[in-house]
Parts: C-alpha cells; sequence; structure tokens
C-alpha cells in the first residue's frame, strides 16, 4: 500500500473503505489478545530454552571431560608398568654387582643402576603429575554432573510453571485462532492487497500493531504528530491513510470502539465456557 490512499471505493459490489477498516481492524483486535497471551508467558519459553542449551552444552563437555580422563588412565597405566619393568631391571643390576670381579664392571653396573635410578624418579614424578591431572579431571567432572542435576531441577520447576501457563492459556489461544482465520479469510475475500500490507507492517514491529488510532493527536503506534487535517481526512473513512512517520494504518476512534464493541459480543456468543 502507498502512504496514502485517496481513491474512493464504490459501494457497488465492491466493499467500502469503511468496511475494509472495520475487517482488517478486527484481525488487529484478535492479533492483540493472542499478543497479551504471549505476554502471560512471559520469559518462560525463553528460559526453558536456554536452560535445555546450556544443559546439552554441559553434557559435551561432560563427554570431552571423559574422553580426557580416559586417555590419561591409559597414559598411566602405560607409566605404572614402565615404572614396574625400571625396578625389575635394576633389582637384577643389584644382584649383579655383588657377583662382579672386576673395577672395570664394576663401574659400569653402578652407572647402569644410576641411570636407572634416575629413570625410576622421572616416571615417579611423571605418575604423580597424570594422578593430579586425573584428580582435577574428576573434581570437573563431578562438579559438572551435579551443574547438569541442579539445571534438571530448575528447568523441570519452568517446564512446570511453563505447562501451567499453557494450560491456562491453551483453550482461548486456540479459540482466538480459530476467530483470525475467520476474519483473515473474510478480509482477503474484500482486499487482499490490505491484508498482505497489514502483515508486512505488523512483522515490522515488537507490539505488532499495524493499524491505531490517534492518541492525543499523535499516531498510535509511533506518537508522531499528526495533522488536524489528517485526522479529519481519516474519519472521513472514504480512503485509507497510512502514518508518514512508521506506516501504520490509521482508523478513527469511533470506528475502532464499535469494532471492538462488535468483537466483545462475538467473544459472548462464541466463548467455550457458554
Amino acid at each position: 500500500m502507498t502512504t496514502q490512499e485517496t481513491t474512493k471505493e464504490t459501494v457497488g459490489g465492491q466493499a467500502t473503505v469503511e468496511q475494509k477498516l472495520r475487517l482488517i481492524y478486527k484481525v488487529q483486535v484478535i492479533d492483540s489478545r493472542l499478543a497479551e497471551l504471549e505476554i502471560l508467558k512471559g520469559e518462560l519459553p525463553l528460559e526453558v530454552r536456554d536452560l535445555k542449551d546450556e544443559i546439552e552444552g554441559l553434557y559435551k563437555r561432560l563427554e570431552k571431560l571423559t574422553v580426557e580422563k580416559q586417555k590419561l588412565e591409559k597414559e598411566l597405566s602405560k607409566e605404572h608398568n614402565k615404572k614396574e619393568e625400571l625396578k625389575i631391571k635394576l633389582q637384577k643390576l643389584k644382584e649383579k654387582i655383588e657377583n662382579v670381579t672386576s673395577s672395570k664392571e664394576y663401574d659400569m653396573l653402578t652407572k647402569q643402576i644410576e641411570d636407572l635410578t634416575t629413570d625410576i624418579e622421572v616416571s615417579e614424578k611423571h605418575i604423580t603429575t597424570l594422578t593430579q591431572e586425573i584428580l582435577n579431571i574428576e573434581s570437573k567432572i563431578t562438579e559438572t554432573e551435579e551443574k547438569i542435576k541442579d539445571l534438571k531441577i530448575k528447568l523441570e520447576e519452568k517446564e512446570k510453571e511453563l505447562e501451567e501457563v499453557i494450560a491456562e492459556t491453551e483453550k482461548e489461544e486456540n479459540f482466538l485462532k480459530g476467530l483470525r482465520e475467520e476474519a483473515v479469510q473474510e478480509v482477503i475475500a474484500v482486499d487482499e492487497r490490505i491484508y498482505k500490507a497489514y502483515e508486512r507492517i505488523k512483522n515490522k514491529y515488537k507490539n505488532r500493531r499495524a493499524v491505531v488510532t490517534f492518541e492525543r493527536s499523535a499516531c498510535g503506534g509511533c506518537y508522531m504528530w499528526v495533522p488536524p487535517q489528517r485526522q479529519l481526512e481519516v474519519r472521513k473513512r472514504d480512503a485509507i491513510y497510512t502514518c508518514e512517520n512508521c506506516g501504520r494504518i490509521f482508523i478513527d476512534e469511533d470506528l475502532a470502539h464499535d469494532v471492538e464493541q462488535d468483537f466483545e459480543k462475538v467473544i459472548q456468543e462464541k466463548t467455550p465456557e457458554n
């Protein structure tokens, strides 16, 4: 739609501008009601999603820590075996040195014993380091598991809260969606362009308002001042006008009030509780 539509609608076989505005504002009223129901849910859907993402991330971390721990445990096992082999060699050399007959052989065996003793000390240090690393990872694993446990409890609470809110609003939400579908079909039947424009405008704004009245001589959407002449033209209902600043569709207060009153009657007549 352009910023301003100035061509008058003919009545013969076509919907008037007023009828179009009534129909599209009815859709707006329903969308506003649906938005209110979403507000009732608050941040719960987002909180539930964030908690699930966080738990999933912690499970991935837990998997990496477990793999790292297994790798270190294998390395530690090898180091223990290496140390035992060195100790066996050392013991054999100590037994052999007791039976040497030459000083040269004695010196050679002494050197080998010293080297093996050093190797064993290095191995023991490596074992100590690996053991500490494993303990640190086990601590991280325990911490991660506890965090997952706590987050699962919190997630369960949030999901329960959300389920309760959904249970309270689901019936009304489904009812309104049914009414919306009917209202949308009515709009499309008389002027599909205005419905497409409505959807385009609505999706631009967080409050989802595409059709607005005047509030203290200002646009009810962006609060930009609207000249009195334009307000008067809108109230004539013989053309469709949009805000020159935000592009929202204007409807005069009296017509909007009539649509809202009519919709309340429909709600009373069709509400599931009746």
